[in-house]
Protein backbone atom coordinates (compact mmCIF):
# COMPACT_ATOMS: atom_id res chain seq x y z
CA UNK A 1 0.00 0.00 0.00
CA UNK A 2 2.51 2.61 1.00
CA UNK A 3 4.91 2.79 3.87
CA UNK A 4 7.06 5.41 5.49
CA UNK A 5 9.03 6.29 2.36
CA UNK A 6 5.90 6.81 0.27
CA UNK A 7 4.31 8.93 3.02
CA UNK A 8 7.47 11.06 3.25
CA UNK A 9 7.55 11.53 -0.53
CA UNK A 10 3.91 12.67 -0.46
CA UNK A 11 4.55 15.23 2.30
CA UNK A 12 7.67 16.55 0.55
CA UNK A 13 5.73 16.96 -2.72
CA UNK A 14 2.87 18.66 -0.86
CA UNK A 15 5.19 21.15 0.87
CA UNK A 16 6.80 22.07 -2.47
CA UNK A 17 3.42 23.55 -3.47
CA UNK A 18 3.04 25.71 -0.35
CA UNK A 19 3.39 29.41 -1.23
CA UNK A 20 3.65 30.54 2.43
CA UNK A 21 4.44 28.35 5.41
CA UNK A 22 2.90 30.13 8.38
CA UNK A 23 3.76 29.23 11.96
CA UNK A 24 0.31 27.87 12.81
CA UNK A 25 -3.16 27.01 11.57
CA UNK A 26 -4.65 30.43 12.41
CA UNK A 27 -1.93 32.21 10.42
CA UNK A 28 -2.44 29.83 7.51
CA UNK A 29 -6.19 30.45 7.58
CA UNK A 30 -5.65 34.22 7.52
CA UNK A 31 -3.11 33.95 4.70
CA UNK A 32 -5.50 31.82 2.67
CA UNK A 33 -8.76 33.65 3.38
CA UNK A 34 -7.74 37.28 3.69
CA UNK A 35 -4.59 37.47 1.58
CA UNK A 36 -5.95 35.04 -1.06
CA UNK A 37 -2.73 33.03 -1.21
CA UNK A 38 -3.02 29.38 -2.17
CA UNK A 39 -5.65 27.18 -3.79
CA UNK A 40 -6.40 24.89 -0.85
CA UNK A 41 -6.17 25.26 2.93
CA UNK A 42 -5.33 22.14 4.90
CA UNK A 43 -5.88 22.88 8.58
CA UNK A 44 -7.45 21.66 11.80
CA UNK A 45 -11.20 21.16 11.84
CA UNK A 46 -11.78 24.15 14.14
CA UNK A 47 -10.18 26.38 11.49
CA UNK A 48 -12.75 25.10 8.99
CA UNK A 49 -15.55 26.04 11.39
CA UNK A 50 -14.10 29.53 11.77
CA UNK A 51 -13.61 29.84 8.01
CA UNK A 52 -17.26 28.92 7.40
CA UNK A 53 -18.41 31.36 10.08
CA UNK A 54 -16.34 34.31 8.86
CA UNK A 55 -16.26 33.70 5.07
CA UNK A 56 -19.08 31.23 4.34
CA UNK A 57 -19.99 32.62 0.92
CA UNK A 58 -16.39 32.67 -0.26
CA UNK A 59 -15.21 29.09 0.40
CA UNK A 60 -16.38 25.49 0.22
CA UNK A 61 -15.33 23.46 3.24
CA UNK A 62 -14.74 19.74 2.69
CA UNK A 63 -14.73 17.49 5.74
CA UNK A 64 -12.80 14.22 5.37
CA UNK A 65 -14.48 10.93 6.21
CA UNK A 66 -11.66 10.22 8.68
CA UNK A 67 -10.05 12.57 11.17
CA UNK A 68 -6.91 12.52 13.29
CA UNK A 69 -7.25 12.82 17.05
CA UNK A 70 -4.44 15.22 17.91
CA UNK A 71 -3.41 16.45 21.32
CA UNK A 72 -0.32 17.50 23.17
CA UNK A 73 0.84 14.92 25.67
CA UNK A 74 2.67 17.56 27.69
CA UNK A 75 -0.47 19.72 28.05
CA UNK A 76 -2.66 16.79 28.98
CA UNK A 77 -0.13 15.09 31.22
CA UNK A 78 0.42 18.11 33.43
CA UNK A 79 -2.77 17.31 35.31
CA UNK A 80 -2.68 13.53 34.96
CA UNK A 81 0.94 12.68 35.74
CA UNK A 82 1.32 9.56 37.88
CA UNK A 83 5.11 9.61 38.18
CA UNK A 84 8.03 11.49 36.66
CA UNK A 85 8.59 9.34 33.59
CA UNK A 86 7.66 10.84 30.20
CA UNK A 87 6.44 7.45 28.92
CA UNK A 88 3.97 7.19 31.78
CA UNK A 89 2.70 10.72 31.11
CA UNK A 90 2.04 9.98 27.45
CA UNK A 91 0.25 6.71 28.11
CA UNK A 92 -1.98 8.24 30.79
CA UNK A 93 -2.83 11.14 28.51
CA UNK A 94 -3.58 8.91 25.53
CA UNK A 95 -5.81 6.69 27.67
CA UNK A 96 -7.73 9.71 28.91
CA UNK A 97 -8.21 11.19 25.46
CA UNK A 98 -9.55 7.94 24.00
CA UNK A 99 -11.93 7.49 26.91
CA UNK A 100 -13.44 11.00 26.64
Amino acid sequence: MGGDAKAKDFVVALYKNVPVLDTGARGSTITFAQRNLGDVLIAWENEAYLLEKEFSAKFDVVYPSLSILAFSASNCASSTKTDNSPASEKSVCAAQKVAE
